[in-house]
This record gives C-alpha cells, structure tokens and sequence, in this order.
C-alpha cells in the first residue's frame, strides 16, 4: 500500500514538473515576441488617422569619407511614412538603399543623370546617423520623425 501510494506521488510529481516547464516554455516565447516584435507592430499599426496622414519634413543627406568628405546628395522629403526604409522604397526615384535588413550594402543615387552607386566594402561601411548621433538600429527599424536629419555615411568601420 506504501509503494502504491509513493508512485502515484511520483506520477503527480512528474506532471507538475511537466506542467510548469510547459507554462515556462510559453510564458517565456510569449516575453520574447512581446519584447522583440509588438513594439515596432504597435507603433506602425495602431496610430490614429491623423498621424497617419501627417506629413513629415526629412532630411536625407550622404557623404563619402572615404577620401575625405564628400556631400554626395541632399534630399528633403514630405512623406507619411513612419521608418527610414519605407521612405526609401517609396521614393527610390531619387536614390535605393541596398540592405539586409540592418546594415546597408550600398547606396544608388543619381549624378548628373548617371547612376551612382557605393557598395560597402571591408574596412568601410555605410552608417546611419539620425539627428547627428549614430543610429542603434538599422534602416527597417528606424522610426522617424517630423523634422528629422538622417546622414547616411560611407566610413572606415
């Protein structure tokens, strides 16, 4: 009767070690998309219809510094769009950003009505500065704002 009673406390011990990892398991994916992912979704998709027809004013600059400094374009934009790369699909008329996602691979733009473009190549890089400090994510997840100055510059990593 003792040896009974110990595996049936064994068998209720095991399916409470399995139902919290279980609860551990989802509780833990469930902290990782809230942190990694609801964040950028909430801020793109639940703005009012005010701000979402909001125009906002940027500016778009890029240099060259790998000889020097060298301004290669200036663009001022009116747009509704709330990260750096849709503005950039939006409008790539005037220059397309190559990236994977985080880091930029090159830079198109236009010269003289010539096609210019700057791939990054080890040691220099395309970096993204946003109101004059070095951007902490890449253009997919850069919101901007109304006013902003975005400098996109080709240098030494």
């Amino acid at each position: 009767m003792k040896k009974e009673k110990n595996q049936f406390k064994n068998k209720k011990n095991f399916w409470r070690w399995v139902a919290g990892s279980l609860f551990l398991i989802l509780f833990g994916t469930s902290a990782i998309i809230n942190i990694a992912y609801l964040p950028k979704y909430f801020v793109l998709k639940n703005q009012n219809e005010l701000e979402k027809n909001q125009l906002l004013n940027i500016n778009v600059s890029a240099y060259n510094e790998e000889n020097g400094s060298t301004k290669l374009f200036t663009y001022i934009y009116q747009t509704t769009q709330k990260t750096l790369a849709n503005l950039m699909i939006q409008d790539s008329k005037t220059f397309y950003l190559t990236h994977n996602g985080t880091w930029l691979d090159a830079i198109s733009y236009y010269n003289n009505q010539e096609k210019q473009t700057i791939a990054s190549k080890d040691p220099y890089y395309w970096m993204v500065y946003n109101n004059g400090e070095i951007s902490g994510v890449g253009i997919a997840d850069l919101l901007i704002h109304n006013g902003d100055k975005i400098e996109l510059r080709y240098q030494h990593y």
